[in-house]
């Protein structure tokens, strides 16, 4: 699917969302009850994406899965109910910052440097690691 086939498809949904959503709702429901994702729904179009550097190495691309809007739905409904149940629970690192509402990288970092600094004005000594986190994140 392409990304304006995706567009269409995104924009088809919400304008047929009134009459579709008792029975998504319904398949949605019994996915969640039974914890089996609907097949159908995992089909997808893989395409490479080009990043920067020479055209012709496959490394220079990264593979996108075009996947259904309704896929998307179901998917951010999972998202939202394993984030609730996980903070609710209080089944997260304290120091869990990436993915979560109302927290980010920044405050990792911020957690980080209250840490050295600490520790440097109590005399102690300081190791630090540093991670070249370029291909993770996928900036260029």
């Amino acid at each position: 699917m392409s990304s304006d086939a995706q567009g269409i498809s995104t924009k088809m949904v919400k304008f047929v969302g009134n009459e579709i959503a008792a029975p998504l709702a319904h398949i949605f429901n019994l996915s969640l009850s039974s914890g089996n994702f609907p097949k159908k729904l995992k089909l997808c179009r893989v395409i490479p994406l080009y990043k920067a550097g020479n055209a012709m190495e496959c490394d220079n691309y990264r593979p996108i899965s075009l996947l259904s809007s309704i896929s998307k739905i179901l998917e951010k409904i999972v998202a939202e109910k394993l984030i609730n149940h996980l903070l609710s629970n209080d089944l997260l690192y304290a120091h869990q910052y990436g993915f979560l509402p109302n927290r980010s990288t920044e405050h990792n970092l911020m957690q980080i440097m209250n840490y050295i600094s600490q520790a440097l004005n109590e005399g102690n000594f300081c190791i630090a690691v540093f991670l070249d986190l370029r291909k993770a994140f996928d900036v260029c």
